[in-house]
């Protein structure tokens, strides 16, 4: 999230609440890519309140995949779901895209249906994915839900 201070706590509720109503073991996973305002405060104050939420914190703003790869690489669980932190997307479809994983697909994504922007094309980024993690060591099933901001 880079200057998302009015975003950060209202998006962790929403991720929260539809994490708490499935019933398993997750992580919330936010990461600061450089903000200049109060966002990385509002970060602190969530992690004090809740051992399920952790964030990286990044000195100087790399961008979208370099923030991105820093949410990852801090996931403990099997299954990663990346999900933009500005509200595009809305995390009460995170229920969906694991639902469509637990089918046997080895990635899936969402995309609203109304957009403005054409599809996009193999190999471009999509707004919502879920991805299981096969190397983990651990058989947890827990999830981690990465949310990122640019």
């Amino acid at each position: 999230m880079h200057n998302e201070q009015g975003n950060v706590r209202a998006l962790y509720d929403d991720i929260k609440g539809v994490m708490e109503a499935l019933e398993q073991s997750y992580e919330i996973i936010f990461v600061n890519d450089a903000s200049t305002d109060h966002t990385l405060a509002t970060m602190r104050e969530i992690q004090e309140c809740d051992a399920d939420f952790h964030f990286a914190d990044l000195e100087t703003n790399v961008g979208e995949n370099w923030a991105l790869l820093a949410g990852i690489s801090k996931a403990q669980g099997e299954v990663i779901v990346t999900i933009d932190g500005d509200y595009q997307n809305d995390p009460a479809y995170i229920p969906d895209l694991l639902q469509a994983l637990a089918k046997g697909y080895r990635v899936v994504s969402g995309r609203r249906e109304q957009r403005a922007e054409p599809a996009p094309r193999p190999g471009e980024r999509c707004e919502m994915c879920a991805v299981p993690i096969a190397s983990r060591a651990s058989k947890s099933n827990s999830i981690a839900a990465c949310a990122k901001v640019f």
